[in-house]
């Protein structure tokens, strides 16, 4: 018998109430362990990669007393957000129910609370914060390390954890970090233990569904799921005022300048890697010269930010 799967990829609550969203599958959850082979590594991406959703199915929301039964959609994700006014100051636990052909389960999230943070930490994932060769020919690069290479092997950029947990410790505020992808949902646990195992700050981490979509590219960036969700991450945290890390391999620094344009006193601060894009990254010192609207930093190392704040913080 197939085992139902409740899979949580974000649980949080803020001043605007309570977001859920996961996804509703039957089959075998993949777990990458530090030993595992190459051909364990691709075994594991194939699962990921074959998973069969539930779509259209109920799932029912039990807190406390009140219970709200919501659906999966055509790719089986639930996506549920219950107002501050219909919650209770002090969270009973959260419950999601499912059934299928008799079997029942039912999961209990641990939801994160992000009331009173008001300073928040947008990081691209791909070439920001993980070697993945987005520029490679064709990404063979991509392909090869996301099928071969299990999540203990993969290689973070140099200093960068160093420079979130520092940008952590120094700021005096709440700070909430969030991890942007434009990967599927489907590595959500393969990604969550590659931040873990390189002790990046815990965050939450919002990818974007599979399909045919992820090798087509739009010129809308607004139409894109990591402008999307930069949104949706700022209107669920209106208190936050914001700093955007980013690398040059792709558009990140638009589609940040994009989000300025929209909500132009909450972004104070982007950061943009050079990822070995020589034209990209003229065009971005071009922008840089012309009297940016926010703080721009163009860098080659985090060590140059570590440095930098440390002897700030010294100061």
């Amino acid at each position: 018998m197939s085992k139902l799967i409740i899979a949580s990829y974000q649980s949080m609550r803020t001043s605007q109430g309570l977001y859920l969203r996961g996804r509703l599958l039957h089959g075998s959850a993949r777990q990458d362990t530090s030993r595992q082979s190459f051909i364990m590594s691709l075994w594991s991406t194939a699962m990921r990669a074959l998973s069969r959703e539930l779509k259209g199915h109920a799932l029912t929301i039990r807190i406390g007393d009140m219970t709200r039964e919501i659906y999966t959609d055509d790719e089986g994700y639930y996506d549920c957000h219950i107002p501050t006014s219909a919650l209770p100051e002090a969270l009973p636990p959260v419950v999601l129910y499912a059934e299928l052909h008799g079997e029942i389960i039912e999961r209990e999230v641990a939801v994160s609370d992000h009331r009173g943070m008001t300073a928040g930490i947008l990081s691209d994932i791909d070439d920001t914060i993980l070697v993945t060769g987005v520029k490679s020919f064709l990404k063979w690069r991509v392909v090869i390390n996301t099928l071969f290479v299990n999540a203990f092997r993969r290689k973070a950029q140099d200093h960068a954890a160093a420079l979130y947990t520092q940008m952590d410790k120094l700021d005096q505020q709440k700070t909430l970090f969030v991890y942007l992808s434009n990967s599927p949902w489907n590595l959500y646990d393969y990604l969550q233990t590659f931040l873990k195992h390189n002790k990046f700050p815990k965050g939450e981490l919002l990818l974007r569904d599979f399909g045919r979509h992820l090798i087509r590219k739009s010129h809308d960036l607004k139409a894109g799921n990591k402008y999307k969700e930069l949104i949706r991450m700022m209107e669920a945290h209106p208190e936050c005022r914001w700093t955007l890390l980013g690398d040059s391999a792709e558009a990140d620094l638009d589609i940040y300048l994009l989000a300025h344009e929209r909500y132009p006193d909450r972004i104070d601060r982007i950061i943009i890697r050079a990822a070995n894009n020589e034209r990209n990254e003229d065009r971005i010192r071009g922008i840089i010269g012309d009297s940016a609207p926010v703080s721009i930093e163009l860098i080659d190392s985090y060590r140059e930010l570590l440095s930098e704040e440390l002897v700030s913080h010294a100061a």
